[in-house]
Parts: structure tokens; sequence; C-alpha cells
């Protein structure tokens, strides 16, 4: 089957026994839904057997104040630090840290300290709020803020006892 002949036989298909175009109505249907329509006239098929008139439509591009445009990403820094006992200055092992960024409060980022009290946690630059809680200690709550123009400096937290007497 050549070009010529599939041509024809697509036309023909297109055209129902009383010879009205079937994909018209889907065609009208789509114009009401474009901004601007205008006709052209197709023939039927190759053996001229007459023109209908299909309407074609023209797509607009929004504006470009109207476009959504993702925010960039954020840049992510690695906080290191070391977490002591307020009196005695030992460091304190597996204690849980949460870091709270202002960019996404509800998603806290969560690391724990290795058995020397150190840790390492990965968070967006800017304002976060740490928070740092271990059985026998008082809950730490610190807000921080890690700045694009200043190098990233090593923390050092300390968590007080809720009791010395044991």
């Amino acid at each position: 089957m050549n070009k010529s002949d599939r041509q024809q036989a697509r036309a023909a298909s297109l055209v129902a026994p009383h010879g009205r175009l079937l994909p018209v109505l889907a065609l009208l249907a789509f114009c009401l839904f474009s901004n601007s329509v205008a006709a052209q006239e197709v023939p039927v098929d190759n053996q001229n057997q007459g023109t209908v008139s299909l309407p074609t439509a023209t797509v607009h591009e929004a504006p470009v104040e109207n476009q959504i445009q993702s925010p960039a990403p954020v840049p992510f820094i690695v906080i290191t630090g070391t977490l002591l006992e307020k009196g005695t200055k030992k460091p304190l092992a597996r204690v849980n840290i949460y870091c709270f960024p202002e960019s996404s409060p509800e998603k806290p980022i969560k690391t724990g300290t290795d058995k020397s009290g150190k840790f390492s946690i990965k968070v967006p630059k800017g304002k976060i709020k740490w928070v740092l809680t271990a059985s026998g200690y008082k809950r730490l709550e610190r807000d921080d803020e890690q700045r694009m123009d200043i190098a990233v400096a090593s923390r050092a937290f300390y968590l007080e006892k809720i009791s010395y007497l044991s």
C-alpha cells in the first residue's frame, strides 16, 4: 500500500455512511476550549467529493509573569559538633539531636552522637532550631543560623543533668 492509498483509506474511514464526518463533534468540542479559532477547508478524500470546513486552533503561551517557576534549591551544609555534660564536661554518647530548618519546620533532620559525643548533620543553610534530648538530662532547645557569607563553624552543646544526687 503506497502513501496515496493510505491517505485515501484514512479519509474514507473518517466519513460515516451518510457522508458526515465523525470527528467533527470532537473538533468542535476542542474549539470551545481554545482561545482563537479559524476555519480551514480540508478535502474529504482525494477524489474531490467535496470539502469540509474544520476549525483550527491557535495556542498562545501564558505571559511570563503568570507562569509557575520552581524555587531555587536551598544549599545544604554539613555541621559538626560535640555534645558534653554541662557540669563535668564529659562527652555524651547516643544522644538524639534534631534540627528543625526554618524552610521546612515540619520535617526535622535527625542525627545522634557517637561514643565520644561527636555528631555530624547535613542541614539547609539559613535559620535552624536545635533540639537535644537525653534520658536523665534537661531538654535543650536553641535557635541558630548559618548565613551564606560565613564559614561553617563547629557547634558545642552542653546538656544539664536533671539531678546530680545520683
